[in-house]
């Protein structure tokens, strides 16, 4: 996922699972925003027009 081990899940941080869970998934979004951009951008410079298709 990107973060070291024990980032969130080490006991030093007092975290119940729950938060952890949350705090993990969060973490999630920044990569999951960093692919789709990197895939617009590729889908443009390509110079497909892709997202013309029936989605008006």
């Amino acid at each position: 996922m990107g973060i070291p081990r024990g980032w969130v899940t080490d006991p030093v941080h007092g975290l119940v699972a729950t938060q952890q869970i949350a705090a993990l998934g969060n973490g999630v979004l920044p990569l999951q925003a960093t692919s789709a951009l990197g895939l617009v951008l590729e889908t443009a410079s390509c110079g497909d027009n892709a997202w013309s298709g029936g989605w008006a």
